[in-house]
């Protein structure tokens, strides 16, 4: 079964946060997949209340716009689906999971206009680049060099 998978995986408490971050990703588009089977699984499997817990207790994790994007999709699915047959954690928090969709969609336009400022800061280097016309493949190594110093200082 693929909920306990995922769920067996979260257990193994993973340090590393982009693999925690995918799981859970994996989780919500579960719900995007099929809400009801969803959530017949968690409760064949009695791990409704720790998935949901835990799913819902991790949204400050998600940084990217695609992980926002994957576990809003999710999360709409939840919102829209049939709430009667939802977990009893779901159907007693639908104002929390309100809240939970505002702070996510803000979080989204954070980093939507995070990513873009990279983009034009790279942009701008580029035509810098192109401008000065290099020949010689010191000063291209050198440039490299610059702009990974330059990402990692971000």
């Amino acid at each position: 079964d693929f909920i306990k998978l995922l769920h067996s995986e979260l257990e193994a408490n993973p340090t590393s946060k982009i693999y925690r971050s995918s799981i859970l990703q994996t989780f919500s588009i579960c719900f995007v997949y099929d809400t009801s089977l969803t959530y017949k699984c968690l409760e064949e499997q009695h791990i409704s209340d720790p998935m949901l817990k835990f799913f819902f207790s991790s949204m400050g994790s998600f940084t990217k716009t695609y992980e926002i994007r994957r576990v809003l999709y999710g999360i709409a699915s939840i919102i829209s689906s049939d709430l009667t047959k939802a977990p009893e954690l779901l159907k007693s928090e639908t104002s929390a999971i309100m809240n939970v969709v505002v702070v996510l969609i803000n979080a989204y336009v954070n980093a939507k206009e995070k990513e873009i400022k990279q983009e034009l800061t790279e942009a701008t280097q580029m035509k810098v680049i192109e401008s000065q016309g290099l020949e010689e493949v010191d000063d291209v190594k050198e440039i490299l060099t610059k702009l990974k110093e330059i990402k990692q200082n971000e």
